[in-house]
């Protein structure tokens, strides 16, 4: 239990921070050496924690708070821009269903998060890649569309 009292704080300041900058990018936005520091750092505070070793927990979440506060000033330092979570379009589906497409996983993340987000199905361009390519393997669309030109997808069985 005293470990989860020392997580906290490290734990409100990632929020912060994934609020902020989107979750997972910081790591992205920084220098390399800033980026292998913290990830080591972050090694170390997991073996802590395997370790159920309380007071190297402790220590080990404070560095990695200043690590987070570092890898912060780094990105503004490098003039790196916090994630902006504006959708790429957005619509309902044929039930009246909320929808909206984001470029990445970062921006998704911080929009479902967000009060506009609220009960929004997110989903990202990678997504619907994926998507498109399993229904590819599975039914030729582009097929269908070449013989057919302007077909559309009304219903997948």
């Amino acid at each position: 239990m005293a470990q989860y009292y020392s997580l906290q704080p490290l734990d409100e300041v990632a929020s912060q921070m994934d609020s902020k900058w989107g979750a997972d990018r910081l790591p992205r936005l920084v220098s390399v050496k800033t980026a292998t520091r913290f990830g080591s750092a972050l090694n170390r505070l997991n073996n802590a924690i395997d370790s159920d070793d309380h007071k190297e927990v402790e220590k080990r979440a404070k560095i990695l708070i200043l690590g987070w506060r570092a890898m912060d000033a780094e990105a503004e330092e490098m003039g790196a821009a916090p994630v902006d979570p504006k959708p790429l379009a957005s619509w309902r589906d044929d039930d009246g269903n909320p929808y909206a497409l984001f470029q990445d996983t970062a921006e998704a993340i911080a929009y479902s998060k967000s009060e506009d987000g609220d009960g929004v199905r997110v989903i990202t361009l990678k997504e619907v890649s994926r998507i498109v390519g399993y229904f590819e393997s599975k039914t030729p669309v582009s097929e269908v569309r070449g013989v057919f030109g302007g077909a559309e997808i009304i219903t997948i069985n």
